[in-house]
């Protein structure tokens, strides 16, 4: 593995990202370009030092495996404290990382005027994913321009072919309208052939954090609620915080906004989701139907404990020690971190901790039926349920893992 690093003159064209990171804004910024008329602006929103917010693309190592991968951008900075740069990183099956470069002290720092830098990588044998990207660490403003990459000198992507282009335009169906309450769903028609009786649609986005994809989601949303007869929004978001929204939602209890933030990633943090989740809610006051706010996700254990704790409390007293016992072994991991060589043993000693809760529910659950419903019963143990799942993923760093969770929390 070699890696080479620096600055020179040269200026590539851009290409687009996703955002991931905060506290920052994102935007595009059209007072301040390098090439063409716009730039990314990435500005830290708080004095933390420490943070770190970037854009990204994370591919198919394919091609690059065993080449030389080249990234190049122009970069200015304002007030940074920290450094505005470019990285790379190489990662296998597992998604362990196989090599991680950036500029380094070679990065703008403090107030600079636009410089072209240039960060090369050697991809390494084994490697499953490359992910690649511009960041700003601490405090201050940068922007990005002219962000391009190559393969041992050649353009890593090349222009479409027109056969491709007419592709597009014939299966494509453009939108007319991003307004969820907009009730002329002419332009969404042709999805109900596309569809048919499917009862569970995907809704993507090609990067996280784009006000206009989460618009037409909520737009998709009111389609598929009032055309197709769909129930159910759920989300790649812890499944109990969720679950405090879906209060909101039905009932109008609690602060949507602050529900929001205890969602952990700011990706839904974001106006865009409020709006969504604000429709949901007149609809259903609306007396139209019924839409819910719903969670699949499984990385973070202490909603689920609070939960398990108080049902426990409430159900079974006798148990109410050991649970908290068990749980007690959890706070410590900070997950979703996985563990070191030095602390492996503590998850291993809470995870069969929080699993004997998980047995033990379940093998309790008819003697709380007789006494609570059982929406309440396999609530708690769906709770416990993520508390494991939660767990064994820090245990084993195997991102398969968590995909399997949610696709089993999905079908429950």
């Amino acid at each position: 593995m070699t890696a080479a690093r620096g600055c020179d003159p040269r200026l590539p064209r851009s290409s687009g990202w996703g955002l991931t990171g905060g506290p920052f804004s994102y935007a595009l910024d059209t007072s301040t370009a390098y090439d063409g008329t716009q730039s990314l602006r990435i500005a830290s929103l708080s004095s933390d030092t420490t943070q770190s917010g970037n854009a990204n693309v994370t591919l198919s190592a394919g091609p690059a495996v065993g080449n030389t991968f080249h990234l190049s951008g122009a970069i200015r900075t304002q007030g940074v404290n920290g450094y505005a740069g470019l990285w790379a990183k190489a990662a296998d099956v597992q998604n362990n990382t196989l090599l991680y470069q950036n500029l380094g002290s070679l990065a703008p720092s403090g107030t600079t005027d636009w410089k072209i830098c240039n960060l090369s990588v050697a991809v390494p044998e084994g490697a499953s994913t490359l992910a690649f990207g511009v960041y700003l660490s601490g405090t201050g403003t940068a922007w990005f321009d002219a962000l391009s990459i190559d393969l041992n000198g050649n353009p890593y992507f090349s222009n479409p072919t027109p056969d491709q282009i007419q592709w597009i335009q014939a299966n494509a169906f453009p939108f007319t309208s991003l307004d969820p309450n907009n009730a002329d769903f002419t332009d969404l028609q042709p999805l109900k052939q596309v569809i048919g009786n499917a009862r569970i649609v995907g809704l993507g986005e090609g990067t996280h954090g784009t006000s206009e994809f989460f618009q037409m989601k909520a737009r998709l949303v009111s389609f598929l609620a009032q055309q197709m007869g769909f129930t159910i929004f759920a989300i790649e978001a812890n499944m109990p915080e969720a679950y405090r929204i879906n209060d909101y939602v039905l009932t109008g209890a609690g602060d949507p906004q602050e529900l929001l933030k205890g969602m952990y990633f700011w990706t839904w943090n974001t106006q865009e989701v409020l709006n969504m989740i604000e429709w949901m809610r007149q609809y259903n006051a609306s007396g139209k139907g019924t839409i819910q706010f719903l969670g699949f996700d499984m990385q973070y254990p202490d909603v689920a404990m609070d939960y398990v704790t108080r049902f426990v409390r409430q159900a079974d007293p006798g148990l109410l020690s050991s649970v908290s016992s068990a749980y007690s072994l959890v706070g410590p991991l900070n997950l979703p971190t996985a563990p070191t060589s030095s602390n492996l043993p503590q998850y291993q000693a809470a995870l069969t901790a929080v699993q004997n809760v998980l047995v033990q529910l379940q093998a309790n659950r008819d003697k709380y039926l007789e006494t609570m419903s059982a929406t309440e019963v396999d609530w708690a143990i769906q709770n416990a349920t993520v508390v494991e799942q939660a767990v064994q993923l820090g245990a084993s760093g195997d991102t398969s893992y968590r995909d399997a969770s949610m696709a089993a929390n999905i079908e429950w």
